[in-house]
């Protein structure tokens, strides 16, 4: 079922879903064999007016989010929707129970989607493929699921939890957390604050100009940053667990030990990066 409204929306919230991904209230679920007999899939293709709208929210349980912007003012959303069961039957009846939403409060758009909670013999996955205009900010988050999104030219907020998030484009501010996955963001330019994190998986961002703040922060991984030559700033990155591995030539008050390195950056200035991993290993390169 699909629907296609304009009013004000009560919607999941992202941070919700972390809450809900790390406390395990979550779940995907699997028969006792991990096997099926049967699956069912359905594909939907919608497309959206976007002029005047100025920012996208988008959020999916079990499954990714794949977004790519275009230079124009239409959205289409590619949908599918994939039950696996016992029986053809009991597959295709499932399916027939998630609601599909698309809907605007004032100059955002939302896309979600809703269903009963699955019998035990029944896995569904519902993921989004969206092409969007270029200029949209967007909120994205998934749980059992990655997100990839490129050709980001404004701010992003994304999270998932048992995910992937994966970056390519310039823009921000950016704030790409994860819980059990990996984060991974190449940007052109960088334009705003970045914001990295993850629990339990691996951090790597390089960033091809521009100068703004820096946060990575990991409880369980390695960290990996990689600045252009023009990069200016104050370091301070540290490990409890691991070492750092530089080739940054730092200036000013620096220093550094096995587990902490800090100092400026190309001659320094105000904006600070900050890289920080509780069990792992930090790599920095310039």
């Amino acid at each position: 079922m699909r629907t296609l409204n304009t009013k004000t929306v009560i919607v999941p919230i992202i941070a919700l879903l972390i809450a809900l991904g790390a406390t395990g209230c979550i779940h995907n679920h699997h028969h006792t064999t991990d096997v099926w007999d049967a699956s069912h899939s359905e594909t939907y293709s919608d497309t959206m007016d976007a002029a005047g709208i100025l920012g996208l929210f988008a959020s999916t349980i079990n499954g990714s989010i794949d977004l790519r912007t275009r230079p124009v003012e239409n959205m289409i959303v590619e949908t599918r929707i994939v039950v696996r069961a016992d029986t053809e039957h009991e597959a295709e009846t499932f399916a027939n129970t998630v609601d599909l939403s698309f809907e605007t409060d004032g100059d955002v758009i939302y896309i979600y989607n809703d269903y009963p909670d699955p019998p035990s013999d029944v896995q569904i996955e519902v993921s989004y493929e969206i092409f969007c205009p270029e200029y949209l900010a967007l909120t994205l988050g998934t749980v059992n699921g990655s997100i990839d999104a490129n050709g980001i030219v404004a701010a992003m907020e994304a999270v998932a939890v048992n995910g992937s998030i994966d970056l390519a484009g310039r823009g921000g501010p950016f704030s790409l957390t994860t819980v059990n996955g990996s984060v991974r963001a190449t940007i052109e330019e960088l334009e705003a604050a970045g914001h990295f994190s993850t629990t339990n998986g691996s951090l790597a961002v390089a960033v091809d100009a521009g100068v703004a703040p820096i946060h990575m922060e990991s409880l369980n991984g390695n960290t990996a940053l990689t600045l252009h030559d023009d990069f200016c700033g104050w370091l301070d990155a540290a490990t409890s667990a691991g070492h750092i591995n530089s080739n940054i030539q730092l200036g000013g008050d620096s220093g550094s030990t096995p587990f902490h390195v800090w100092g400026a950056i190309g001659g320094g200035c105000s904006t600070t990066v900050t890289v920080f991993t509780s069990n792992g290993q930090i790599t920095l390169r310039q």
